[in-house]
């Protein structure tokens, strides 16, 4: 019925709505931290890793479609490629920065991952990014990195539930 319709586009745009703000709210939590941070070693490798890795990866994006990576990044990012070199080494450098600042935060709260964890999220890495093995896995990532990657995903819900929200 009509009236379902509508309604089923209202809840279409109250969850995107929804979706955004928490986005939002998320990235607003992680910006006042950086900010507040102080960085007590050299994130310049991580940085240029960071942005290195992505120009590969976009490259070959653009490669298996079969078109330039100027034209790949104007049809991904709505920009040209000299803005998007301008811009990926500042995003490069807020993402190295959430990442080491929400590992604080971990060590701060004396977050720790149990063998029983770790084992439930390889299994789940192994899943979703179909590996046979735990071994295979280790081998594309360290169990630090995974370990890490597990960390992290603790300590920025951690961070979220103990926002206060203005």
């Amino acid at each position: 019925t009509l009236s379902a319709y509508k309604e089923d586009i209202r809840a279409t745009l109250q969850s995107s709505y929804d979706a955004a703000i928490e986005s939002q709210f998320e990235s607003d939590v992680i910006d006042v931290i950086i900010a507040d941070a102080t960085f007590h070693m050299d994130i310049t490798p991580e940085i240029n890793a960071y942005i290195n890795n992505s120009m590969s990866m976009y490259q070959t994006y653009a490669s298996n479609y079969g078109v330039s990576l100027e034209t790949y990044i104007n049809a991904m990012f709505g920009m040209s490629l000299s803005t998007f070199n301008e811009e990926l080494p500042k995003t490069a450098e807020q993402i190295v920065k959430r990442y080491y600042v929400v590992l604080a935060v971990a060590d701060a709260e004396n977050m720790e991952i149990s063998e029983l964890e770790y084992r439930s999220y390889v299994a789940e890495m192994m899943n979703d990014y179909g590996y046979e093995t735990r071994e295979a896995l280790e081998a594309d990532y360290s169990p630090k990195s995974l370990e890490n990657s597990l960390l992290y995903e603790r300590a920025f819900a951690f961070i979220l539930e103990n926002a206060i929200r203005k």
